[in-house]
């Protein structure tokens, strides 16, 4: 069995210094590093200021490799979102100075008497971009130089990656639909086209696309003060990651055999349904069958069990469920 430890801090500044949570999660990385633990996990919810102080992970990731010798890194933007800033984006825009640090441009301006214009927005707290330079720029040279190649090794291995998925893509795809002729053997390239073609559901509520002969339909909910996107495909819909679900999403639950959504903890959270909210989002549903998932450690498995209505449980590891797809 392997152990390992997961930030989803609820702190804010009223509480605790953004300095004195970074000192501490690190301190707490070492600890774990020494005592052999295999893993640091870094949740999204850092991308926004309900969620914790830093705007990047990989900021945070790069002061942990920094500072421990085996732990793993781990975070749900994957490669994509290691690739950091590209020096070409999609539309084809150039971004010639992305390699050259602030230093070199600063030491090229002085020799040639060039007093630059410095643009006041970039110091303007309410644009993330400027939040996570703050972050960077008060990092060691070595941290900030250890994300900047994990970009690079991500951006070189991604045209690759891509390349390996289009010669697996077999999709024919319309606007009501995705079939594919054949399916690889490899899970995570199986996972890779489901990723690809899933983005193209329609944004409406409701919209739904076909896999595999089942009709995956788009449920808008939110989490914190994003909407996210839940499905419901047969007679089972699953609703996790969530903190709430919008008024015109309703209809779209009704007759469920099996429900999955949140339960956190007892507590409420601001961007995930606690135990009292899922149970009565039951209650309003009526699926015959609910299960709820992404709970924390302050819900005992067996004593919440023991709390609930028959028909509503806790989801655990290995759990299997039978329902109608089509």
């Amino acid at each position: 069995m392997r152990f390992g430890l997961s930030f989803l801090p609820d702190a804010d500044p009223a509480t605790m210094s953004a300095a004195e949570y970074f000192a501490n999660a690190l301190e707490l990385c070492r600890v774990a590093d020494d005592a052999g633990m295999d893993s640091a996990k870094m949740t999204e919810h850092l991308l926004h200021p309900y969620g914790g102080y830093c705007p990047s992970p990989l900021a945070f990731f790069a002061a942990v490799a920094a500072s421990t010798r085996r732990l793993r890194l781990m975070t749900g933007g994957g490669i994509a979102g290691l690739r950091g800033v590209h020096p070409i984006r999609a539309d084809g825009v150039i971004r010639p100075l992305l390699e050259v640090s602030r230093a070199e441009i600063e030491s090229f301006l002085r020799e040639r008497n060039i007093v630059p214009r410095i643009d006041r927005s970039n110091a303007d707290p309410r644009f993330l971009r400027n939040r996570v330079r703050a972050i960077l720029a008060e990092l060691d040279e070595s941290v900030t130089d250890s994300l900047a190649s994990i970009a690079a090794q991500a951006r070189e291995q991604w045209t690759i990656l891509e390349e390996i998925v289009d010669r697996y893509d077999t999709a024919e795809a319309n606007s009501d639909q995705t079939r594919f002729t054949t399916f690889p053997d490899e899970p995570w390239i199986r996972r890779a086209l489901l990723h690809r073609h899933i983005h193209r559901l329609d944004p409406t509520p409701g919209a739904g696309i076909e896999l595999f002969g089942a009709c995956f339909q788009r449920i808008p909910v939110t989490h914190g003060r994003q909407e996210i996107t839940g499905y419901r495909f047969g007679g089972a819909a699953y609703l996790t990651d969530m903190s709430d679900i919008p008024p015109e999403s309703i209809p779209l639950l009704q007759d469920l055999d099996i429900l999955i959504l949140d339960a956190l903890r007892r507590q409420p959270h601001p961007s995930h349904s606690h135990l009292e909210r899922s149970v009565a989002f039951v209650e309003q549903l009526k699926p015959k069958r609910a299960f709820f998932t992404h709970i924390s450690h302050d819900l005992d498995h067996a004593t919440i069990d023991a709390e609930l209505p028959p028909h509503i449980r806790l989801a655990y590891d290995g759990l299997q469920l039978n329902f109608e797809i089509a």
